[in-house]
């Protein structure tokens, strides 16, 4: 847990971004929230970097049809634990 993450400018960067055209991008993310997991790195041979389960996370956000194989096969893996 991320005791440094500041939840009022998380809240703060949605909704800019929502009624905004503020992009939000990785490094904005990281300066603003102090978040941690995530790393950007510039120029050549740059790009951003995370924990694997926030890439997964992030991954399954892009990807519903994927999100929704991936809740299917807890909700199977789940019920066949129950009848055992």
């Amino acid at each position: 847990m991320n005791k440094e993450f500041n939840d009022g400018a998380c809240e703060e960067l949605i909704h800019q971004a929502h009624t905004t055209s503020l992009t939000v991008t990785p490094s904005l993310w990281i300066r603003r929230t102090h978040a941690v997991g995530m790393r950007v790195k510039q120029g050549k041979g740059g790009g951003v970097n995370a924990y694997p389960e926030i890439a997964a996370d992030f991954h399954l956000w892009l990807d519903p049809a994927e999100r929704l194989v991936l809740l299917r096969l807890a909700r199977e893996i789940r019920s066949s634990e129950e009848t055992k």
